[in-house]
């Protein structure tokens, strides 16, 4: 797929595909909170958290591997 940005940040309906995803975890009352994890030089991911500003929504950097983005986002949440 040849796309101009991750698909993660694609837009349906004005929103991107993330934030229909964080919308529905924030509209579950169990979830108190969403770690997301980037990359340390994702320029995408500001404008998306500008939007999300007074909502439990924080990030954390991702490492070389998936593992390590994990990891990383657990870490976060100790």
């Amino acid at each position: 797929m040849q796309l101009d940005c991750p698909k993660q940040y694609l837009e349906i309906h004005d929103k991107t595909v993330l934030e229909h995803t964080i919308d529905i975890f924030l509209g579950n009352s169990a979830i108190d909170g969403i770690v997301v994890v980037t990359g340390a030089e994702d320029e995408y991911w500001p404008v998306v958290a500008e939007k999300l500003q007074g909502f439990p929504v924080f990030q954390a950097i991702g490492g070389n591997e998936r593992a390590d983005s994990v990891l990383n986002g657990l870490h976060f949440l100790a």
